[in-house]
């Protein structure tokens, strides 16, 4: 499931040639709602068009619908163009303001209807919390009035300033600026959705566009679903190594520590979420670690290793070689920093692993502290489709 939303496109402004009776277009509605989708599927859509004065008639041309997937699961209508009746100019045309795309003719959860045009300036588009505002001024108000402004969006323009694009919604345009009788240009819209003012000559003014935009939840296509860490402690060495005494901690700490009486083995255990990577083969895998402290470990092995969040965990260092390795970096001196540990991740629903060092595969004792605990971790990977490769991130932090 997505959230889809979408604004109809502004209307266009109406013209006159020599009187003060042109309108400003109306602004774009706005719709929102959950639509059903899957992977993979081609999905339909129009993005509405912003009207434009039409000079044959002298009027505003209506915005585009705007819809997504079919007219049924979500869309915005578009706004009314003005009208206008010069003296003498078509008889049978009436004087009107350009209406906003209205509410009843939109489908959605949530819809708001855009404003409507009133003197020589356009009505603002709705936006995702109200109603389009509506224009300024009246049919004597032709070099003062101001485009609609959009609830917590694009402002409205002033007089010979087009209205202002926001991401959740345009304002209308403003008048030309005086009284008609001379070549004077409409104001266009702001995106989205925002109505056009009115004009009196070339070039015509135009409505702001539709705009559709689509939330959705990443996929947990690398998230860390689950950290376990098992320290064993043994005044010999052999015997921590194998594991006796060995408990379940809290922090994750890996490597080998003497303390001049006893000697700690620690190893750390991560699975991660990878059941929704996308299709297309993997390239390039690392495991980023973030290393709050590093005490001197060297070499950071990373093995595949089913486990459960017990003692049971720990890995004998007889038996680390027979877990297969995932891969393996060096690390030195004592600075905390990020640190990239290369390795060949699966698909499966669950991709768990086991960190370790190779001191405690070779069974070499440590003279001091050779560990180093991690705060954070996450899977960086490009996953190829095609000839194409794009990166996928999955900043997950324990």
């Amino acid at each position: 499931m997505v959230t889809v939303e979408c604004w109809g496109a502004g209307g266009g402004g109406s013209i006159s040639s020599t009187v003060g009776d042109a309108l400003g277009g109306g602004g774009g509605a706005y719709a929102i709602n959950t639509v059903a989708v899957s992977a993979g599927a081609s999905l339909a859509y129009v993005v509405g068009a912003g009207g434009t004065s039409i000079t044959t008639g002298r009027y505003g041309g209506t915005g585009g619908d705007t819809w997504f997937k079919s007219v049924s699961d979500v869309l915005a209508a578009g706004g009314k163009g003005a009208s206008t009746m010069p003296s003498g100019w078509n008889p049978g045309v009436v004087t009107a303001a350009g209406l906003g795309g209205s509410a009843e003719a939109s489908v959605g959860s949530t819809k708001f209807s855009g404003g409507t045009g009133g003197g020589a300036a356009g009505g603002a588009s709705a936006s995702p919390i109200g109603v389009g505002g509506s224009s300024t001024g009246g049919v004597s108000s032709r070099a003062t009035s101001v485009g609609g402004t959009s609830p917590s969006a694009g402002a409205g323009g002033e007089p010979k300033f087009d209205g202002t694009s926001h991401l959740d919604g345009g304002g209308g345009g403003g008048a030309p600026g005086t009284q008609f009788g001379q070549t004077l240009v409409g104001r266009n819209g702001g995106a989205p959705g925002g109505g056009a003012g009115a004009g009196a000559g070339t070039p015509l003014s135009v409505g702001g566009r539709g705009q559709i935009r689509i939330t959705y939840e990443a996929a947990p296509d690398g998230i860390v679903a689950t950290t376990h860490s098992v320290a064993a402690y043994e005044v010999d060495y052999s015997d921590a190594r194998a594991g006796l005494g060995a408990f379940s901690g809290g922090l994750l700490w890996v490597g080998q520590y003497f303390s001049g009486s006893q000697y700690e083995i620690c190893q750390s255990f991560l699975t991660f979420d990878t059941s929704s990577i996308p299709p297309g083969a993997i390239a390039n895998a690392k495991i980023v670690l973030a290393v709050a402290e590093n005490y001197g470990a060297s070499l950071i092995e990373a093995r595949q290793h089913t486990f459960s969040a017990d003692a049971s965990a720990f890995i004998p260092g007889t038996d680390l070689a027979s877990k297969t390795l995932l891969g393996s970096a060096p690390i030195s001196g004592a600075v905390a920093a990020d640190f990239e540990l290369p390795v060949t991740i699966s698909r499966s629903p669950t991709f768990q692993v086991a960190l370790s060092t190779a001191d405690q595969r070779t069974g070499t004792p440590p003279i001091a502290d050779n560990s180093l605990r991690i705060t954070g971790a996450h899977l960086v990977y490009d996953l190829v489709e095609g000839p194409a490769a794009r990166s996928q991130r999955s900043f997950r932090w324990l």
